[in-house]
């Protein structure tokens, strides 16, 4: 069971996109000391939204969610929404769009924590 839940939202499809989500890997690998961290890849999990609704059952600290400015937007507010549906855990935002727009992203009322600055 997880203690942390964090997703890679899906954003522009691009064809033979193999990357690795870096700063989720980074943030995994400091917070795996005391945590067990559970990571879905929306772009690569097919039933990413099973996966995500059997994690928060176990009731997890929060759920991560990585964004950057433009359409993974879309898919962070659709995890962060169903999370908010789902269960009281607290949603925590990361990674480039709220770096850029911090005040903007925190207003959000399916975000309830921000964090500035990249994971790796």
């Amino acid at each position: 069971m997880p203690d942390v839940i964090l997703v890679n939202p899906m954003g522009l499809r691009v064809v033979g996109d193999r990357t690795m989500p870096m700063g989720l890997l980074c943030v995994s690998s400091y917070a795996s000391k005391d945590f067990n961290i559970k990571i879905i890849d929306q772009r690569f999990e097919r039933n990413w939204k099973k996966l995500l609704l059997e994690g928060i059952k176990s009731n997890p600290i929060c759920v991560g969610v990585t964004s950057l400015t433009g359409k993974q937007i879309l898919s962070a507010l659709e995890i962060s929404k169903i999370v908010k549906e789902h269960s009281s855990i607290p949603v925590v935002w990361g990674g480039v769009h709220p770096t850029l727009l911090p005040e903007e992203t925190i207003k959000d009322p399916l975000v309830d924590i921000l964090i500035e600055g990249e994971g790796d």
